[in-house]
């Protein structure tokens, strides 16, 4: 297995540009996303509800990038976004915000500030969760899946739309520099081709396979002293799978 992760990372590596080192520092440096109060919270997990659901990743960062979000979503104030109508919103803005694809995510989104704007506790649970950020040892991993369930859990009781859902909540574990990857269509794509999990059968449930990879990388990342942390390994991965915006790291020839 660790072979096989160490030969995906060398022919992303001979294709590699430097848009690829850009983003692999960026990833290094563990750089801190501010979410430490509910508007910047709220604007944090509103652009990776965006990104969700196999849309197109270049199409999103365009949305993004250009303030349509953020101006359909009255700047991410909190108390704005809880008034707001989901509906209208679509009405008004959606010609500028048809790169996200889904439709629904305006009503997640508006659902996720009214949760947040109800609960104390959920915007503690989700700044300040109580799992290790970086995995050093073999029980941190453990630690990791322990802690990971029980926020999973917590944030089901509650009722949070979306990142009760493992896939979304590892993303955003991700987003915010812990040690683990998001194991999204390209990611499980590249874990296919490179043969990354022992158990394939269509028996086995997608989200087992999921974290089966997740753990596959964070393993390879302690027994290699985080060489490669998986910050960084998730980058190759979504390279590997083919996502649209990870693409523009290698060269064409990368695919053929």
């Amino acid at each position: 297995m660790k072979s096989n992760i160490n030969n995906l990372v060398a022919k992303v590596d001979k294709f590699s540009n430097h848009l690829f080192e850009e983003e692999v520092s960026r990833r290094r440096q563990y750089v801190v996303v501010d979410v430490n109060n509910a508007e910047k919270l709220l604007e944090h997990l509103s652009y990776l509800i965006a990104y969700s659901q196999n849309a197109k990743s270049d199409s999103v960062r365009v949305v993004i990038d250009n303030g349509s979000l953020s101006k359909a979503l009255c700047d991410f104030r909190l108390q704005d976004v809880v008034a707001l109508n989901p509906c209208d919103v679509i009405e008004e803005h959606w010609e500028h915000l048809k790169g996200i694809r889904q439709q629904t995510k305006i009503f997640q989104i508006v659902m996720l500030a009214r949760k947040l704007n109800s609960n104390e506790k959920l915007s503690e649970n989700l700044t300040k969760p109580k799992i290790p950020k970086e995995l050093h040892h073999i029980d941190d991993i453990e630690h990791f899946w322990t802690a990971f369930n029980l926020l999973k859990k917590e944030l089901k009781l509650l009722g949070v739309p979306f990142f009760r859902e493992a896939t979304s909540l590892l993303h955003y574990l991700n987003s915010l520099g812990y040690d683990c990857i998001k194991p999204d269509s390209a990611a499980m794509k590249a874990a296919k081709s490179w043969d990354l999990l022992t158990e394939q059968k269509k028996e086995i449930s997608l989200e087992k396979r999921q974290r089966e990879l997740v753990e596959t990388i964070q393993k390879h990342s302690v027994e290699t002293r985080r060489k490669i942390p998986p910050s960084v390994l998730d980058l190759y991965l979504l390279i590997a799978g083919g996502q649209r915006d990870a693409r523009r790291y290698v060269a064409s020839e990368f695919y053929t």
